[in-house]
């Protein structure tokens, strides 16, 4: 037992240089990559913006046909007048209603 102790004390001896390189080297390659400005975290941050600009250019596409909406709102007659029949139930003085109700049971059971 004593004498391979003996021999890993002289191993370690004669490849000190080795060794020291090898945990240098070691420790060099787990700092580029685990470390705050390593690798995983460069990853990491590159997926998290791509997931931002796509919520960004979302904001924007709905921020976009929301002012569409509103122009509308503002210049078109018709715009208004459909909302006024769809939501408040408005008619013309001379129109009639007809109100046609879906059936939703034979739809489902086809």
């Amino acid at each position: 037992m004593f004498q391979k102790i003996t021999n890993i004390v002289k191993y370690l001896n004669k490849n000190k240089k080795k060794i020291i390189k090898l945990v240098v080297s070691l420790i060099i390659i787990l700092m580029l990559l685990f470390s705050d400005y390593g690798l995983i975290k460069r990853f990491e941050l590159v997926l998290q913006k791509r997931n931002l600009e796509k919520e960004a250019r979302a904001g924007l596409r709905t921020r976009d046909s929301l002012y569409k909406r509103i122009d509308r709102l503002y210049k078109d007659t018709t715009e208004i007048e459909r909302i006024a029949r769809e939501f408040y139930g408005m008619i013309k003085p001379s129109e009639k209603v007809l109100i046609i109700l879906n059936d939703t049971k034979k739809e489902e059971k086809k």
